[in-house]
């Protein structure tokens, strides 16, 4: 109070500024569609080790303009519709601008970045947790996570057990109601 107004008025507004940037500047970006799958794990990790981000989400009309603005991604072996050089989400976007794509590279950014919280510090079990992570995130096991979410805790148990509860899908997948 003892400062002059227009010096309170310039210190309030140079805070404004700085905070205004360090918001900006300092977080990471994840571009995703409007729903959890792939990303959310991403968010779970980054909520855990307590790294601020911002989502960006897109609808079905606005990723057919956003696709083109997005890095190349390496592709999915044995998915047609996934090939090296398609751009697909998620896709994080660092402070710096550069964007990483493939959620099993843009988790290991996260976890180097978050360090001993998400990656152990000895290299053969931050090597191995990378591995078991990886396994996680391809083809087949990663659709387990999806599909199992969509049940009730009770029949997804049931379904781990063996049974095939009534209303639940079984079989190939290829055979099964819905496209990738």
């Amino acid at each position: 109070q003892d400062l002059p107004l227009g010096l309170r008025w310039n210190v309030c507004f140079l805070i404004c500024k700085v905070a205004e940037a360090m918001s900006n500047d300092s977080s990471l970006v994840l571009h995703y569609f409007q729903l959890r799958a792939r990303a959310e794990p991403l968010r779970m990790i980054m909520r855990h080790a307590g790294i601020a981000y911002k989502d960006k989400l897109y609808s079905v009309e606005d990723w057919k303009t956003a696709k083109e603005t997005m890095p190349e991604g390496k592709g999915v072996p044995g998915i047609p519709t996934r090939p090296p050089g398609n751009r697909a989400l998620p896709v994080l976007e660092l402070p710096s601008g550069e964007r990483l794509v493939e959620t099993a590279d843009i988790a290991k950014y996260i976890a180097q970045f978050a360090g001993a919280v998400l990656m152990p510090d000895d290299p053969a079990k931050a090597e191995e947790a990378q591995e078991l992570w990886e396994s996680t995130m391809n083809f087949p096991f990663y659709w387990i996570q999806p599909m199992m979410s969509t049940y009730p805790q009770e029949v997804s148990e049931a379904i781990i057990r063996g049974e095939k509860p009534e209303n639940t899908m079984h079989g190939n997948i290829a055979e099964l109601p819905f496209s990738y």
